[in-house]
């Protein structure tokens, strides 16, 4: 089943990037923009159009949790904007762990 629920390392991270953040909105970024992504295995046991479904249902649970996560350290939640976008945009491609790993992530872009 895929995770959504930040590790003690991601939340970490989270610190380090809200510092950051906090500097670019004080230096007039408009948004922050939190994307959230799957890789392309499917959920056992249910129709494709279901796994689809719940695959784009993942990534949107991880982009607002960490856009939760963020608000909780000062980034106003109004500059955040969140997306889910299933396994439809790949950063690797193959059936491996490794390629599965890479594409389970959220992406944080500034405006």
């Amino acid at each position: 089943m895929g995770e959504y629920v930040l590790t003690p390392d991601a939340d970490h991270q989270l610190d380090e990037i809200a510092s950051t953040l906090v500097d670019e909105i004080n230096n007039g970024a408009k948004s922050i923009i939190i994307s959230g992504h799957t890789d392309i295995q499917s959920f056992v046991g249910v129709p494709p159009a279901e796994s689809n479904q719940r695959n784009w249902e993942l990534s949107q649970k991880r982009a607002t949790s960490v856009a939760k996560a963020l608000s909780k350290r000062g980034i106003p939640i109004t500059r955040m904007i969140t997306t889910g976008y299933g396994y439809s945009q790949p950063v690797a491609y193959g059936h491996s762990e490794v390629a599965w790993a890479k594409n389970r992530r959220v992406e944080i872009e500034v405006e």
